[in-house]
C-alpha cells in the first residue's frame, strides 16, 4: 500500500519535471508574476498566420510592434501623453460591457429553455 503511494508520487514528480523541462527548453517560461517596471504589454491582436500587433508601454511612450515567428518590427511610437494615457485606459477596459454580457446570457438562457420546452411537447409530454 505505502509503496504504491510512493510510486504514484514519484511518477507525478517525474511527469511534472518533464513538463517543466520541455517548457524551459522551448523558451516558454511560466509567468510567475505580472510584469512590473518600465516595460508592460498593453495588448496583442492576432492577424492570422502567426502574425500580430502588440502595444507595449515602455517608460512614457507606447510602441506598436509587428510580431511574427521570426522577428519583431517597430511599426510606430506613440509619445504624446494624451494618446499614451488613452491607449493605456482602453487596454484596461473589458472588451465586452458586463451588463450587456449578462443580458445576452439571460436571453440565451430563455431561448434555450423555450427550445427545451418545445422539444418536450414534441416527445409526447415526457
Amino acid at each position: 500500500m505505502i509503496w504504491g503511494l510512493v510510486n504514484l508520487v514519484f511518477g507525478l514528480l517525474v511527469v511534472a519535471a518533464l513538463v517543466a523541462g520541455l517548457l524551459w527548453v522551448s523558451g516558454r517560461r511560466l509567468p510567475l508574476a505580472p510584469a512590473r517596471g518600465p516595460v508592460r504589454v498593453l495588448g496583442h491582436v492576432y492577424l492570422g498566420g502567426r502574425r500580430g500587433l502588440s502595444l507595449v508601454r515602455l517608460g512614457s511612450s507606447v510602441l506598436v510592434l509587428g510580431v511574427t515567428d521570426h522577428q519583431v518590427n517597430l511599426v510606430a511610437t506613440v509619445a504624446e501623453p494624451e494618446l499614451v494615457d488613452a491607449l493605456e485606459h482602453a487596454a484596461a477596459q473589458p472588451l465586452v460591457d458586463p451588463e450587456r454580457w449578462q443580458a445576452a446570457r439571460e436571453r440565451f438562457g430563455d431561448l434555450l429553455e423555450a427550445y427545451r420546452r418545445r422539444g418536450r411537447k414534441g416527445d409526447g409530454g415526457r
